[in-house]
C-alpha cells in the first residue's frame, strides 16, 4: 500500500478532527429536537449534520489517496506552508480569541480588512515589483472599505432579520 499525496492525507485529518469537533463537542451545540414539535429539527441538528458530512467527506479523502498499485511511484511533495496561508491561519486564532472582547463588528472588520490587504498584496505583489507606499495605501482602503461594507450587511442581517445575538464589546 503506497501514499498518493500526504498533503490530502494531512488535510483529510485536520478536516476529520474539526467534524469530530463539530459533531461531538457538548460546549458547540446542545439540544436537538424541539419539544413542542419533535418532527421539526433546531438548527443546532443541522450543525450535527454538517459535523458528521466533513467526517464523512475527509474518511473518503483519506482512503482515495491510498492505493494497492505496486507500479505506483509518487511525485515527491515538499510540505511548505505559505506566507498567506500562515498569516490567514493567526489571523483566525486572534479572531476567535478576541470575538469575545472586542465584539463580532470590530472583530469582523479587522479580520476581513486584514485578510483582504494580505491577499491584495500578496496576488497583485508580481504585477508591481516595487511597492510604493501610494499602491499599499490604496490597497488598505480598498481592504477597509470592503470590510466595513461587508461586516455591516452581516450585521444587519443577524441582529435585523435572524434575532441574533452577536457578541458584543465587552472590557472586562
Amino acid at each position: 500500500m503506497k501514499v498518493k499525496d500526504g498533503k490530502s492525507i494531512l488535510f483529510g485529518i485536520l478536516i476529520l478532527a474539526l467534524g469530530a469537533w463539530v459533531t461531538f463537542s457538548e460546549g458547540i451545540i446542545k439540544g436537538g429536537f424541539s419539544r413542542a414539535m419533535p418532527f421539526l429539527a433546531l438548527p443546532t441538528t443541522y450543525l450535527r449534520l454538517v459535523g458528521w458530512a466533513l467526517m464523512i467527506l475527509s474518511l473518503l479523502l483519506i482512503i482515495a489517496n491510498f492505493t494497492f498499485n505496486k507500479d505506483f511511484h509518487p511525485a515527491p511533495t515538499k510540505m511548505k506552508a505559505s506566507k498567506t496561508v500562515v498569516l490567514s491561519f493567526v489571523a483566525l486564532l486572534i479572531y476567535v480569541f478576541a470575538m469575545n472582547k472586542i465584539g463580532f463588528f470590530m472583530s469582523s472588520l479587522m479580520l476581513t480588512g486584514l485578510l483582504c490587504f494580505i491577499y491584495q498584496y500578496y496576488d497583485r505583489r508580481v504585477e508591481t515589483s516595487t511597492q510604493s507606499v501610494g499602491i499599499l495605501v490604496g490597497y488598505a482602503l480598498i481592504s477597509f472599505v470592503f470590510a466595513l461594507v461587508s461586516v455591516s450587511v452581516l450585521q444587519f442581517v443577524f441582529t435585523g432579520f435572524l434575532n441574533a445575538n452577536l457578541p458584543k464589546f465587552q472590557l472586562f
